[in-house]
């Protein structure tokens, strides 16, 4: 039996002698129980292993025995807590069966086959203001259930020793699938029926979504404290059946302590939309920029300055993007070449190709190593914005436009970014 507690608060540095300067507070609890042996859910592997379509079972004996000899069965139930002060709360919770699976020292398998997430927001009047004017927050922002009976998710964790020239890596990556045999399930119904509907439990609406990520990361270790550390991520989620957005919890974003720092959480993107809210300054209250699709490279050297004080010189580059045209939200969408989008006009509505609105940004930290636990410090300054900061009304603008040129720079330009441990 595992038991774990996290907590996390968010402040705003720039309202430090105001009401607004804590931004937000969240909360976690999750409990494992884990049963040594090898529980067959529902007789599925043994069907597998049975089961000769070309004259070869589809699950070998071997790795079903692998699963026998390896696979601790697990139970999870988990608690999170979000409130982010004057705008929303939201409270989800998880129940999840299946497997964890330690198949080597350095590889690792999480199988959930069965499992169930009830997402419940509640909102605040600034907060209803803001669904108001965004169609697409309000479509993704509601009770919602995530529903799987056969797959739920799969984890692969993929840890690559150090070698003789000091180099390692870790690979990561999840599938997560949600509401397939609820949309099997409504679409026979609706088949049947003389009128067709869609399925709701109480207020909450069943989400169909399938969910990919991958995280790859290279070091390299120069000295026992110097170290260049870099990971390549990427996150694609689309939504399938009766649900016509991924819902907000499972859409991805870019910004913050473990991403790209010179920006806030959510602050960036998606594409080349410029949000006046995260585009002032002047308030970093609330951001809430997400899209279907991410991709972000970091890079950090680390190194030691003194005594238990380590430093880091880093550089963050990406964003998120949409898969569709969004008529709320122009220039968004994921695009190889430029393009004035259907969904909007004039100038403004020029979408450019993805490889345009990659956002660039660099800086430094500082972290206190007490061996158990790093307290870190990163301040991220924005060097290429997703969008020309001049010349905005140019049909064609230049890399330039892009830019920074840091005239009138202050500190109101760095965003500061606290966390515990390295952001990767």
């Amino acid at each position: 039996n595992v038991t774990n507690l996290n907590t996390g608060v968010e402040i705003n540095l720039s309202q430090i002698n105001t009401e607004a300067f804590w931004n937000s507070v969240e909360l976690g609890l999750q409990n494992d129980l884990f049963f040594p042996k090898f529980v067959d859910y529902l007789g599925l592997w043994r069907s597998l292993n049975r089961w000769k379509p070309l004259n070869r079972p589809l699950l070998s004996d071997n790795l079903l025995q692998t699963l026998k000899n390896k696979a601790a069965t697990r139970l999870t139930a988990r608690y999170s807590y979000l409130f982010n002060f004057g705008f929303y709360e939201t409270s989800i919770l998880n129940a999840y069966f299946g497997y964890d699976i330690p198949y080597t020292s350095t590889k690792r398998y999480v199988l959930d086959h069965a499992g169930i997430d009830f997402l419940r927001p509640i909102t605040q009047p600034a907060f209803d203001t803001i669904l108001a004017a965004n169609p697409f927050l309000s479509r993704s922002f509601g009770n919602q259930l995530f529903m799987s009976l056969l797959f739920r998710s799969f984890n692969l964790v993929h840890n690559v020793k150090p070698n003789r020239q000091g180099e390692s890596g870790y690979l990561g990556l999840k599938v997560e699938l949600a509401g397939a045999e609820v949309w099997a399930g409504n679409t026979l119904y609706n088949a049947i029926a003389t009128e067709k509907d869609t399925l709701r439990l109480a207020n909450a609406d069943f989400s169909q979504f399938a969910r990919l990520e991958g995280d790859v990361r290279y070091y390299k270790e120069y000295s026992p404290q110097t170290t260049f550390a870099s990971r390549f991520s990427i996150g694609l989620a689309q939504p399938f059946g009766f649900t016509s957005d991924v819902p907000y919890v499972k859409q991805f974003f870019v910004g913050g302590p473990n991403s790209i720092r010179g920006w806030a959480a959510r602050g960036l993107g998606p594409g080349g939309y410029i949000d006046t809210l995260s585009a002032s300054l002047t308030n970093r209250l609330l951001f809430y920029q997400t899209g279907d699709l991410r991709l972000e490279l970091n890079a950090e050297l680390r190194f030691p300055v003194f005594s238990r004080l380590r430093g880091a010189l880093f550089l963050d580059a990406g964003n998120v993007w949409t898969l569709r045209p969004d008529a709320d939200r122009c220039g968004a969408q994921f695009l190889w070449r430029s393009r004035f989008s259907d969904a909007c006009s004039g100038i403004n509505g020029r979408n450019e190709a993805f490889y345009r609105q990659i956002a660039v940004g660099t800086g430094m930290g500082f972290r206190l190593d007490f061996t158990y636990f790093i307290f870190r410090l990163d301040v991220g300054v924005r060097l290429r914005n997703p969008f020309p900061i001049r010349n905005t009304m140019d049909p064609n603008p230049k890399e330039r436009d892009y830019w920074e040129n840091f005239r009138g720079w202050g500190m109101r330009d760095l965003n500061f970014n606290f966390g515990l441990g390295y952001p990767f």
